[in-house]
């Protein structure tokens, strides 16, 4: 007995001092909008002015790359539409907009909104909405650099996708 005892002993000192795998966990790519020279300030108004940009993302559909510039001003204005730099197709919009604060000195609730048409999808229309809470820095900060990962997105239309 004594013998069964030291054997289940040493044998489970040596399987607990071996490395047990760790599962391998493969992490999907997250869809990001990649905001850089984010300045944003309130004097009279509020305004900002930031660049903007979002790589070529999955599958069917794809969500289209893209490049560009946003201006605009006051706290619950309506949306304003960005400037494409990359003279991509025209079948894309891209807005922002800051939304209304009703505290002060929480910053700035930043809203920025990219939908486009799938040129080879009749009748489809894609949207990706994302929010983020930069600093208004205009006074005090130097340009800030941030990511916006979408938290609405929805399509319409279509069917099925075209096939290659």
């Amino acid at each position: 007995m004594l013998f069964n005892i030291l054997t289940v002993a040493t044998l489970l000192s040596a399987v607990s001092a071996s490395p047990v795998p760790v599962p391998q966990v493969e992490i999907a790519p997250v869809y990001a909008f990649d905001i850089t020279n984010w300045h944003a300030g309130c004097q009279r108004e509020c305004f900002y002015g930031f660049n903007i940009t979002g790589n070529t993302f999955g599958q069917y559909p794809t969500i289209p790359a893209f490049s560009a510039e946003c201006l605009g001003e006051k706290e619950g204005a309506d949306y304003r539409k960005c400037t494409f730099n990359d003279g991509g197709s025209e079948n894309r919009t891209l807005v922002a907009k800051l939304l209304p604060v009703n505290q002060t000195g929480t910053g700035a609730h930043l809203q920025v909104s990219y939908g486009w048409t799938d040129s080879e999808q009749a009748h489809t229309y894609y949207n990706y909405t994302g929010y983020a809470n930069p600093k208004y820095n205009a006074a005090a900060a130097p340009n800030a650099n941030f990511t916006i990962i979408p938290q609405e997105m929805f399509g319409v239309g279509g069917g099925e996708p075209p096939v290659a």
